[in-house]
């Protein structure tokens, strides 16, 4: 089983009083040992919160998608803040976490070297842990590459690879103003792709030529992104 203190804990996202502080404590009691990185916005509310090192950034800001719902699509914050903290990070794995969820455990970890093989065709160095909640899976609901980003834990480099990606461009919030839909699935929703899906594709296309228009394009071809599930965990191969 890893040690913890050879993990370093990428914590980001809004700050909150009332689950900021429970989730960083939850990490402490869960994770004795491993080094907590904060890494939020300049103006965040971050003093009195337990880490041990604070990364500031600027914030980028989010994009309205669905004006109905008053819903944000928040990617570019996630990747400047989570590419940030993965920076500095000195230990050989991590954790990103988000502050607005509580660690219970950190049983998970024993699945992380579970199988010893790794797809020959992956381009991380090792096997990422994620979490099922919001991974979808293509076969059940047509919404491929998206891999759920609540947790994911692995190599530093290998999240750091996954996160330090372009920002969105501010034409893409609002491709289906501009375009027809095939779907009715999330009928209200303007942006070109989900913030899980940007993130998976921005990677694979260093690699591959990924011809995925936008988040209802999907085919047996170009749909199915590696993830396979152990109990209530997923192995995110890519």
């Amino acid at each position: 089983m890893i040690d913890f203190a050879e993990v370093s804990v990428i914590v980001q996202g809004a700050i909150s009083r009332e689950y900021a502080p429970r989730c960083l404590a939850s990490i402490r009691l869960s994770m004795p040992k491993a080094e907590i990185i904060l890494s939020v916005a300049e103006n965040a509310a971050y003093h009195s919160l337990d880490y041990d090192q604070l990364v500031l950034t600027e914030d980028p800001g989010a994009f309205l998608i669905d004006e109905k719902n008053r819903m944000f699509n928040n990617v570019n914050r996630q990747i400047v803040s989570s590419a940030a903290g993965l920076r500095c990070a000195k230990r050989a794995y991590a954790l990103k976490f988000r502050t607005d969820i509580d660690l219970l455990s950190a049983d998970w970890i024993r699945c992380f070297n579970l199988f010893d093989t790794k797809c020959p065709a992956a381009k991380f160095k090792n096997r990422v842990l994620i979490c099922n909640y919001y991974t979808r899976n293509p076969r059940i609901l047509p919404i491929p590459y998206h891999a759920s980003d609540w947790i994911m834990f692995g190599n530093r480099d290998d999240l750091l690879a996954y996160f330090d990606t372009g920002l969105l461009h501010e034409k893409e919030p609002l491709w289906f103003q501009s375009h027809p839909k095939s779907s009715l699935c999330f009928e209200h929703m303007l942006s070109r792709y989900m913030p899980e899906q940007y993130l998976c594709i921005g990677f694979l296309k260093r690699y591959e030529d990924i011809r995925f228009e936008n988040y209802y394009d999907c085919s047996k071809k170009y749909s199915l992104h590696r993830t396979f599930f152990c109990r209530k965990y997923s192995y995110f191969e890519l």
